[in-house]
């Protein structure tokens, strides 16, 4: 898999400087590397969890982890329509 998984675009970026401390520039469309708080807001992790790990260690944990919101909505969704039967 190659590292486009890891782009966003970014809109609010005016003056083509990365804004965080992760390796890599933004381009001129505005498309920079995600950083690993904001993989972990993917995954449904609250803003208050401290990631103590490197962040290379921190895109694979929260690449592995499991997306608890999606979860719970599609269990009260399955839930929802065995109570319908």
């Amino acid at each position: 898999m190659g590292r486009e998984r890891n782009l966003v675009l970014d809109h609010r970026i005016t003056d083509f400087t990365p804004t965080t401390h992760i390796k890599g520039t933004v381009n001129r469309e505005g498309i920079r590397k995600m950083t690993p708080r904001e993989w972990a807001r993917l995954q449904g992790f609250p803003d208050e969890f401290l990631i103590p790990v490197a962040d290379a260690s921190a895109y694979k944990q929260f690449g592995n982890s499991v997306a608890v919101p999606a979860i719970q909505a599609t269990a009260n969704e399955i839930l929802r329509l065995i109570n319908k039967l």
